[in-house]
């Protein structure tokens, strides 16, 4: 789910600017990342089944507090079947846990894309083997999360013990594409919980479905 950049630092792909610096400097410069990048943290928050909030001591002043998404993974969204268990299961991997945390990037929404281990479990090969996520697999850059998608699958384990699982880049773009229609729903995001079953809702919250 889109979300604003977390204070400390900025996305490159935005470009605005903050306290006069960009990500990854900011954190570079605060003494918390070094140039090959290795952060100890805890996990403060839980946001869904492949996001995190985490807070990381600087060397010098307040602790940082980023927003991280993992890597090479896509977790079903909270409104998606299996999205609360995917949640769930990512909060008693890591919440409240000392994680290591590696960054590879920072994606569109401010987010630190990267790699996490959460007192020596690989919360990427935890969500994926319990079949709580997709791994990326287009592009063939993790084969030991695509070989533990593939197990998770013949064992119908989580989400894969539906017959027709959405994927949840699928379910993102169905929810966009409603946007597109006629007044009044166009643009429009609602507030609150669903008031009633039909495209004036998907409408409404496809704004809020995108990661």
């Amino acid at each position: 789910m889109a979300r604003d950049p977390p204070r400390h630092f900025v996305s490159a792909t935005r470009g605005r600017r903050v306290r006069g610096t960009r990500w990854p400097q900011a954190l570079c410069d605060s003494g918390a990342m070094p140039a090959t990048a290795l952060l100890v943290c805890v996990v403060i928050g839980i946001a869904d089944g492949d996001t995190l909030t985490a807070r990381c001591p600087a060397a010098a002043g307040p602790a940082l507090r980023i927003v991280v998404r993992l890597a090479d993974i896509d977790a079903p969204e909270k409104r998606q079947p299996f999205g609360t268990r995917s949640r769930q299961h990512l909060s008693a991997l890591c919440f409240g846990k000392r994680a290591e945390i590696r960054p590879h990037a920072v994606d569109r929404y401010g987010r630190t894309v990267a790699h996490v281990v959460c007192e020596g479990s690989d919360a990427h090969a935890g969500q994926v083997g319990a079949g709580l996520a997709w791994a990326y697999t287009a592009y063939g850059r993790n084969a030991a999360l695509a070989q533990l998608e593939r197990q998770a699958r013949v064992e119908r384990r989580g989400l894969w013990s539906d017959p027709s699982p959405v994927a949840p880049w699928t379910w993102r773009r169905s929810r966009a594409e409603a946007c597109d229609g006629p007044p009044p729903w166009h643009g429009r995001c609602l507030a609150g919980p669903r008031p009633s079953p039909g495209p004036s809702w998907a409408a409404g919250h496809c704004c809020s479905a995108a990661k």
